[in-house]
């Protein structure tokens, strides 16, 4: 066999054999496995990390159903992803459906007196039932759907809670705390209309890009 048929033979062979022949997990290519999830999603700046305080209801008898806390963005950056630590108030079924979203601010006056989520920016996260958290608190990973999660530096965004319904009885919690850094934190039981629930605490959330 003559150098050109050899190569066109080997050319053949290369072309038609699987992948796992060259690797067992799938080869990288600029730092996404073949055989894998993209290794993207890393944790930004934007973070709540201070001390435990208590635990803010979310989807309860007094008609709130959104609950929302501000941030100002240190970075540009598309997020991916929230990790929060919630809970359900007790262990009674009830299908509570648990929605994340992210808000740019909105104000009309601008000095934060009238401060509030504007409109959404990017896609929903993942939805949880409230029967699939625990009793006791726990980080919940949220991901966010789509890759227009834009997040600006140096503006005002904000982290927003969804409940399908409210129970008097039977809702869930977002922690909060009293210590470092405090944002603005509203409530609304239609998504529109926004009142202050405290401006002396933040809720705790991880962002991640």
């Amino acid at each position: 066999m003559n150098k050109l048929k050899r190569i066109v033979f080997l050319s053949i062979l290369l072309s038609i054999l699987p992948l796992s022949v060259w690797a067992d997990s799938g080869p990288s290519f600029y730092g996404v496995s073949m055989g894998g999830s993209p290794t993207s999603c890393i944790t930004v700046g934007d973070q709540e990390q201070n001390t435990v305080s208590g635990l803010t209801a979310v989807a309860n008898g007094s008609g709130t159903k959104w609950v929302a806390t501000k941030f100002l963005a240190t970075d540009t950056y598309d997020a991916c992803k929230l990790i929060v630590p919630i809970q359900k108030n007790n262990s009674t079924p009830q299908s509570i459906t648990i929605t994340f979203k992210i808000y740019n601010n909105a104000c009309t006056v601008c000095d934060r007196s009238d401060d509030k989520p504007g409109t959404q920016v990017g896609g929903d996260s993942t939805s949880k039932l409230r029967d699939d958290l625990q009793a006791t608190l726990r980080n919940e990973t949220f991901a966010l759907a789509g890759t227009n999660q834009l997040i600006t530096s140096g503006d005002f965004f904000w982290i927003v809670a969804y409940s399908s319904h409210t129970s008097g009885s039977n809702y869930w919690q977002w922690q909060d705390t009293n210590s470092g850094v405090t944002e603005d934190v509203k409530k609304s039981a239609d998504g529109i209309t926004w009142e202050s629930e405290s401006a002396t605490i933040s809720l705790r959330w991880i962002l991640y890009k």
